[in-house]
């Protein structure tokens, strides 16, 4: 008896779904970085925002930016898993998650409305001093990016097990614990690594400015939630880790 095309169309469109998410991360991720260290490096003109205020533009932004952060963190919750996986195949749940992230990161870098003004500028040895802290943030990021595999951050290892009709032995795996490398000097270097390469920045504009401080918000706010979630996963496991490694983000500080 030949056998129905439907589950085979299905598996190359989700395919096409984790593929296209991935690209589009690598774009976002791209354009963010660009746009954050050259776009917004020099000061933009005194006339894009003196017509309306300051706060005006400075308020959008934030908005945008609020935008993306509520669902990095509200859609990455167990109970909005549960309730977009019953709207949609569980196989792409994630790689939706990731179109959607990535589209609203974009967002934010394309309705960015330039405030001006420069915050502070520094050179010789003070200037190294920053780069050389921005270098160490990019080292702790990608050692700490390293661990995490991006097949699964976006959602192929997700189809391919499902196409593999193992989706319901993919569904109940546990995602590894990272304990090891830059996780042994704080329970999320990944957000260190961000912190390091957005505030010693020998160059800070306004712009700049307001863009650190929103990532620095979401990163305080968004930790304890995703602690939370991490104690539910792996239980004692991440308690005892927690024990061991005190700090989440910065040594010393938080």
């Amino acid at each position: 008896m030949r056998s129905s095309p439907r589950p085979l169309l299905a598996g190359r469109l989700a395919l096409i779904v984790a593929w296209s998410a991935g690209a589009a991360f690598v774009a976002a991720a791209a354009w963010f970085a660009y746009f954050y260290g050259v776009t917004l490096g020099s000061p933009a003109p005194a006339r894009s925002s003196a017509a309306r205020g300051a706060w005006v533009p400075i308020a959008s932004n934030v908005g945008a930016f609020t935008l993306f952060a509520l669902h990095h963190s509200l859609l990455a919750r167990p109970a909005a898993k549960r309730w977009l996986t019953r709207r949609l195949p569980p196989d792409v749940e994630r790689s939706t998650y990731v179109w959607i992230a990535s589209l609203l990161l974009m967002l934010v870098c394309s309705l960015w409305i330039r405030v001006g003004g420069l915050v502070w500028q520094t050179s010789g040895p003070a200037a190294w001093v920053g780069h050389g802290a921005q270098a160490l943030g990019a080292a702790i990021f990608l050692q700490a990016g390293r661990r995490i595999d991006p097949r699964e951050l976006v959602g192929l290892r997700q189809v391919t097990a499902s196409i593999a009709s193992s989706a319901s032995a993919a569904a109940s795996a546990t995602a590894e614990l990272h304990v090891g490398g830059p996780y042994r000097l704080v329970r999320h270097p990944l957000y260190l690594g961000m912190l390091l390469l957005a505030w010693p920045i020998p160059i800070m504009t306004l712009d700049r400015l307001v863009l650190a401080l929103c990532l620095t918000a979401y990163i305080a706010a968004a930790v304890p939630w995703e602690e939370r979630g991490l104690r539910a996963e792996h239980g004692d496991a991440y308690r005892r880790y927690a024990d061991r490694v005190r700090w989440r983000v910065i040594p010393g500080v938080y």
